[in-house]
C-alpha cells in the first residue's frame, strides 16, 4: 500500500527532507562521547543549531546470511570510540542496515536563531530533568524510505531527544513461506521489520538516559507506513512496555492474514524459478516446487540476492512507482480484466504478480483475528494518542496523477481548465473516462476522490479513535484533520492554485513538514523544492507550524499526554465516546486558521459501498474499486463473488493459498 509516500517531490517529504544544515565534529567533549550498551560513540554538533547528533549506531546484528528472515539479534560490541557523524546503510541499499540515530538539544534548548538568522521558537524546559523521547518510524510503504532525515530542528524546537531508525523493508522485512518455518514464533511470524522496531525500542530503554532522554516518557511517531507501524506496535505484547504515547499521521492500519502472505511468497518462489531458468513458466515452477523439500526451498531462497527477490514481485509500467510492488491482491479470478473502460491501473491486474504482504496476523507478534488495527475491547494496548489524516488523503494516489503522468516541470504550470481539457480530449488516458464535458468530468472526479478520501479518513483515524474511546480504560485521544492548501475560500499563494486545489489539495502526509518544524531555518528563496511551498506562503506555513508546536509539545512533554489550552489558539479538545470532534489545521499564505470540528464524522465503509454501487458511471466505479482493493483489500469489483468486506484470500484466488 501507499507507494508514493516517500517520493521527494511536491507533497511527499516524510522520510528524506532536510533543512540543509551540515554537521561538523565537535571534538573531544565529555558530553559528546556516550557509553552505550555495546560501546562508545562520539557525537557531532549540528552547525547553526544547539543540537548534537549521534548517527549510525547499530541496535542489532546485521540480518545477513541465515539471519535473513529471523528476529533481530543483539549487535556485536566494539572497541574504542565509534564515529557518530555518518548514517548507517539504508535498508533499500543493503541488508546490513539496522542502525539508530539520536539528536539531543544542548543546554536548555533555548537557542534564538537558525542558520539563516531567523528568530525561532524558544522551547520549554523539561520539568523532569530528562527530556521526552520522540521515536520516529519512517514511512515509505514498508518497501522504501529510511531513518536518514535530519531531525535537529525537531529536537531543538520541541526540546526533546529525537530517535530515528532504519528497519528492514520490502520482502526482507515481511515475508512468510512455509519452508522458512522453524518453530520459533518470532522467527515464524514474518513480521521482521516490525520486530526490528521492537528491538530499537528495547535499545532506547537500555540507552536513552545516557543521551539525556527519559525512558519513561517515550512517544512513538510515524507518518503513512510509519503510522501503520505505530498502530501495529500498539497491538503487539512485545512492545507493550517499551513506549507510552503515540502519534499517527496519515495512517493505513491494515493487517493481512497468513494465507495472503503464503499465497504471495509462493508466487515469489515461482517467479524466481522462471526468472533464473529453473522453470519455463509458473505451472512448471509450481510442479517443481511441490517436489522440493522444505530445506531445499529454504536454501534456494537464501541463495538469492535481495534485488532478485524484490524483482520477483514484478515492476509496474510506471517508472516513478515507489518500491515497485503491488499492495493489493489482483491476481485472482473474480476481477474483470477485459473492461475497455478501465483506467490504466488495471494493467497491474496481471496473472502471477504477487501482492506485497506486510504486517501479518501471525497470532503471536500480531493478532490473527483482525483485518485492521482495532482498539475496541480486548484488542491492542491503548495509550494516549494523537491521530489524524489530511483532507485529501487519496489525492496522493489518484488525483495527483496529472502532475506525475508527465514530467513535473511540464505538468505543474498548467491551469485547471487545461488539465480538464486534456483529460476529456483523450490526452490523458488515465482520466478521460470521468466525462466528456468539464461539468461531468468535475462531478465524477470529485465523487470518486471524495468517497475514497472518506474511506481513508474513517479507517485511518476516526474508527480507531472511536474504538479506543469506547473502551473501559480510554486514554486521552486527540484527533486532527490537516487542510492547508485545500480550502477554496483561502488564498494560499500556490501557483495555479485552482488546479492544485482540485487535483491535490492537502494530500497524504502533508502535515509532516508542518508538525515537525521542517520549515525552520528556511528563508526567502528557499521553497523546500515543492510546488505548493512558495516564498509568499512561508509566513502562513511557519504560523501553522508554530501552532502545531504549541499543541504537540505539550503532548510530548506531559507523561499523561495532556494538551493544555494554548494562549491565542482554540483549545484542542479530546475525542471521547460522548463527544467526537477533531482539530482542523488550516491557514492562508499569511496566518494559521484552526478550529474544532464536530460535524464531519465520516460515513462507514458500508455506507460508502452503497454510494459506490449506486453511481451510474462504470469507469468511476472501476476507478474506485481499484483503489479500494489496493489500499484496503476490499473487493468491490462488479463481478466479485465474495463478501466485499472480506480481506482474506478465498475460493476465487488462482490457487489455494493454504494448500500445502
Amino acid at each position: 500500500m501507499r507507494f508514493f509516500c516517500c517520493i521527494v517531490i511536491a507533497v511527499f517529504s516524510l522520510s528524506l527532507i532536510s533543512t540543509g544544515a551540515s554537521a561538523h565534529n565537535k571534538g573531544d567533549s565529555d558530553n559528546t562521547v556516550i557509553d552505550t550498551s555495546y560501546g562508545q560513540v562520539e557525537g557531532v554538533a549540528v552547525e547553526g543549531f544547539d543540537v548534537t547528533a549521534w548517527k549510525g549506531m547499530p541496535y542489532a546484528k546485521p540480518p545477513v546470511g541465515h539471519l535473513r528472515w529471523k528476529q533481530p539479534q543483539n549487535p556485536d560490541s566494539w572497541e574504542g570510540v565509534r564515529d557518530g557523524s555518518e548514517y548507517g546503510n539504508r535498508c533499500t541499499q543493503s541488508e546490513d542496515c539496522l542502525y539508530v540515530n539520536v539528536w539531543r538539544p544542548d543546554g536548555d534548548g533555548n537557542s534564538d536563531t537558525s542558520k539563516k538568522g531567523r528568530k525561532i521558537h524558544k522551547s520549554k524546559k523539561s520539568k523532569q530533568g530528562k527530556l521526552p523521547v520522540f521515536f520516529y518510524i519512517h514511512g515509505g510503504s514498508n518497501t522504501g524510505g529510511s531513518g536518514q532525515a535530519d531531525w535537529h530542528t525537531t529536537a531543538q524546537e520541541y526540546n526533546a531527544v529525537v530517535v530515528s531508525i532504519n528497519y528492514r523493508v520490502g520482502a526482507m522485512g515481511w515475508f512468510s513461506h512455509p519452508a522458512l518455518k522453524t518453530g520459533d514464533p518470532m522467527d515464524d511470524s514474518g513480521n521482521f521489520g516490525l520486530l526490528d522496531q521492537v528491538k530499537a525500542l528495547q535499545w532506547v530503554q537500555d540507552n536513552i538516559d545516557k543521551f539525556g532522554g527519559d525512558r519513561e516518557n517515550v512517544t512513538i511517531v510515524g507518518a503513512s507506513a510509519g503510522a501503520q507501524n505505530v498502530s501495529y506496535l500498539m497491538h503487539t505484547h512485545l512492545a507493550r512496555n517499551l513506549f507510552h504515547k503515540a502519534i499517527m499521521e496519515s495512517n493505513y492500519p491494515g493487517i493481512r492474514p497468513v494465507s495472503a502472505a503464503t499465497k504471495s511468497s509462493r508466487q515469489v518462489l515461482y517467479n524466481l524459478m522462471v526468472e533464473d531458468g529453473s522453470a519455463s513458466d509458473t505451472a512448471e515452477a509450481k510442479s517443481k516446487a511441490d517436489a522440493m523439500s522444505a530445506e531445499a526451498i529454504r536454501d534456494y531462497f537464501y541463495s538469492k540476492p535481495r534485488g532478485d527477490i524484490r524483482g520477483a514481485y514484478g515492476l509496474p509500467p510506471f517508472g516513478w512507482y515507489w518500491g515497485g510492488i503491488n499492495w493489493g491482491d489482483f491476481d485472482r479470478n473474480d476481477i474483470d480484466r477485459d473492461n475497455t473502460w478501465a483506467p490504466p491501473p488495471i494493467v497491474q491486474i496481471t496473472d502471477n504478480r504477487p501482492e506485497f504482504v506486510y504486517t501479518i496476523g501471525d497470532g503471536y507478534v500480531l493478532p490473527s483475528d483482525l483485518d485492521f488495527a482495532d482498539f475496541s475491547a480486548g484488542h491492542g494496548y491503548p495509550k494516549p494518542m494523537v491521530i489524524g489524516t489530511t483532507l485529501n488523503e487519496n489525492n496522493a494516489w489518484n488525483a495527483y496523477w496529472p502532475f506525475n503522468y508527465r514530467p513535473w516541470d511540464e505538468a505543474a504550470p498548467q491551469t485547471l481548465e487545461a488539465y480538464i481539457d486534456e483529460a476529456i480530449s483523450g490526452g490523458d488516458p488515465y482520466l478521460m473516462g470521468f466525462g466528456d464535458t468539464p461539468e461531468v468530468f468535475m462531478e465524477n472526479y470529485n465523487f470518486s476522490t471524495r468517497l475514497i478520501d472518506e474511506l481513508d479518513m474513517y479507517l485511518g483515524a476516526q474508527l480507531l479513535a472511536r474504538n479506543m474511546a469506547q473502551g473501559k480504560q480510554s486514554p486521552r485521544i486527540y484527533v486532527y484533520r490537516f487542510d492547508f492548501g485545500a480550502n477554496p475560500n483561502l488564498d494560499n499563494r500556490i501557483p495555479n492554485e485552482d488546479a492544485w486545489k482540485f487535483y491535490v489539495g492537502a494530500p497524504h502526509t502533508e502535515e509532516y513538514n508542518f508538525f515537525w518544524q521542517r520549515f525552520l531555518g528556511h528563508g526567502p528563496g528557499d521553497s523546500d523544492g515543492s510546488h505548493q511551498y512558495t516564498d509568499e506562503n512561508l509566513p502562513g506555513r511557519l504560523a501553522l507550524s508554530e501552532a502545531a508546536l504549541a499543541y504537540l509539545s505539550d503532548f510530548l512533554h506531559d507523561k499523561k499526554g495532556r494538551i493544555k489550552k494554548q494562549k491565542g489558539l482554540p483549545e484542542w479538545k479530546e475525542w471521547t465516546d460522548k463527544k467526537e470532534r477533531f482539530m482542523v489545521f488550516d491557514g492562508d499564505y499569511q496566518s494559521a486558521k484552526l478550529s474544532m470540528n464536530k460535524n464531519d464524522i465520516y460515513r462507514t465503509p458500508q455506507e460508502l459501498y452503497d454510494a459506490y454501487l449506486a453511481h451510474p458511471n462504470p469507469f468511476v466505479r472501476d476507478f474506485i474499486a481499484y483503489y479500494v482493493m489496493w489500499s484496503w483489500h476490499y473487493n468491490w469489483y462488479p463481478n466479485a463473488s465474495s463478501d466485499p468486506f472480506d480481506t482474506a484470500p478465498g475460493p476465487n484466488d488462482r490457487f489455494d493459498p493454504l494448500d500445502p
